[in-house]
């Protein structure tokens, strides 16, 4: 979704997380409006759809460690062992190109493109059918933004996820995008 500052990108994005209320209209997910469809298809609704967004400093709590950052989706939606869940965070590091030495560092050791890599595990963990990336790259560098980049497509293409990826930067809507929408 392309659009300049100010043309409610952003918003659009935080409706259909359902952190804002549209005041017309209805955000439809898998055929059910996400804000009066009943308690049990929005928890499922809330489990399919995730967020990574621009801040990767602001998106976590800096007081707790990567492995915390990623499991908390994992303790709020699947029933794993402790041993599971530290496996799987494992996994999810690696997948996202860290390792288990990471696992006990906190948001503060890590650089801005490693802590967003954080963010997109933890999107990932509980195998969602839609993110929605807001200005996700856009406060990395170019070197951090090409392996963003280069995951994420991994990632659509491994897991068979779709993106709303929100940007007001042509070249990275067309590095990410299947088709593009713009935001006037």
């Amino acid at each position: 979704l392309l659009g300049s500052s100010g043309a409610g990108k952003s918003t659009l994005g935080k409706l259909i997380l359902g952190l804002e209320r549209p005041q017309n209209g209805q955000i439809l997910f898998q055929g059910h409006d996400i804000y009066t469809a009943d308690k049990h298809t929005r928890q499922k609704i809330r489990r399919d759809i995730q967020a990574v967004f621009q801040d990767s400093y602001s998106s976590v709590n800096p007081r707790i460690t990567a492995e915390r950052i990623i499991a908390e989706p994992l303790e709020n939606y699947e029933k794993l062992t402790a041993a599971e869940q530290k496996r799987t965070i494992v996994e999810l590091l690696e997948r996202v190109g860290l390792s288990e030495g990471d696992l006990k560092k906190y948001p503060h050791q890590f650089s801005g493109g490693q802590l967003q890599r954080i963010n997109i595990a933890r999107a990932i963990s509980i195998k969602p059918k839609f993110i929605v990336l807001d200005e996700s790259v856009s406060s990395l560098d170019m070197v951090n933004q090409k392996r963003i980049f280069e995951l994420l497509n991994e990632l659509k293409e491994d897991f068979g996820l779709s993106y709303l990826f929100i940007t007001h930067h042509i070249k990275a809507a067309y590095r990410i995008s299947d088709s593009l929408g713009v935001l006037e």
